[in-house]
C-alpha cells in the first residue's frame, strides 16, 4: 500500500497518495514523537567501579542510586554511567565490566552469582574483591570492607592506609559475615583466625 501523505486536501492520514495537485511528498509523521534522551550531565568528580562480566547483581551507592545488571542484560537504573569498558580478558582473572560513575562515599554489591568480583574507588583508595565464592553482598566504605554470604572464600586487594606503590592483600574464609575496618586489621596480627594479610608492592 502506498505510504500515507499529507496534503492540502485536509486528509491527514490518506491511505492512498493524495490526488490534490499541491500534495506533499513528505511522509506523514505521528502527532507525538518521542524526544531523544539527553545524556546525563557529567559531575565534577567521577570514579571507576568494576563488576565481573555476566554477574547478576545490583550496585547501590551512598545516595541510594542503583544500577542493575542481569546475567545476560544490563546495566540499567538511576545510577548514571558515563563511560564503559572491559578489563581482564586473557589475564587469568575474571573479566570485568568497567563503569565510570559519580564519586560516592560507599558502593554496595548484592549478587546471586558465584564466583564473582567487584572493585570500586572511594576517595583516594581502591577496594577490590577479585576472587570470591559464596559471597552475596560486598560493601565498600572509606577504610572499611564487609562481606556477607555463606561458606565464603575471598581475596581482597586495597590501597587504603597503604604507602605509595603498595597495597594490601587479604585472603581467607568466612561462614556468614566478616568485617574489615582496615586500620584495625593492619594494627592486629597479619594472620587472623580466618584470614591472612600481606603487604604487596606494585
Amino acid at each position: 500500500m502506498p505510504l500515507p501523505y499529507n496534503g492540502v486536501c485536509g486528509r491527514r492520514w490518506c491511505p492512498e497518495i493524495c490526488s490534490c495537485q499541491w500534495r506533499s511528498l513528505t511522509e506523514a509523521l505521528p502527532e507525538e514523537t518521542e524526544a531523544p534522551t539527553e545524556p546525563p550531565e557529567r559531575p565534577e568528580h567521577t570514579v571507576k567501579i568494576q563488576v565481573s562480566v555476566n554477574c547478576d547483581c545490583t550496585i547501590t551507592n551512598a545516595e541510594g542510586q542503583t544500577v542493575r545488571q542481569g546475567d545476560d542484560s544490563g546495566p540499567e537504573g538511576d545510577l548514571a554511567i558515563y563511560s564503559t569498558g572491559l578489563y581482564g580478558f586473557c589475564t587469568g582473572t575474571l573479566p570485568m565490566e568497567v563503569w565510570e560513575v559519580a564519586a560516592s562515599d560507599s558502593f554496595t554489591l548484592e549478587t546471586t552469582t558465584s564466583p564473582s568480583a567487584f572493585c570500586a574507588e572511594i576517595g583516594d583508595a581502591f577496594y577490590a574483591v577479585t576472587e570470591c565464592t559464596g559471597v552475596t553482598r560486598i560493601e565498600f566504605r572509606d577504610g572499611y570492607i564487609k562481606l556477607s554470604g555463606s561458606e565464603m572464600t575471598y581475596k581482597i586487594l586495597t590501597t587504603s592506609h597503604a604507602r605509595e606503590r603498595q597495597y594490601f592483600c587479604i585472603t581467607g574464609t568466612g561462614t556468614t559475615e566478616i568485617e574489615f575496618p582496615i586500620e584495625d586489621v593492619l594494627a592486629a596480627s597479619p594472620i587472623g583466625e580466618t584470614y591472612r594479610v600481606e603487604r604487596c608492592t606494585v
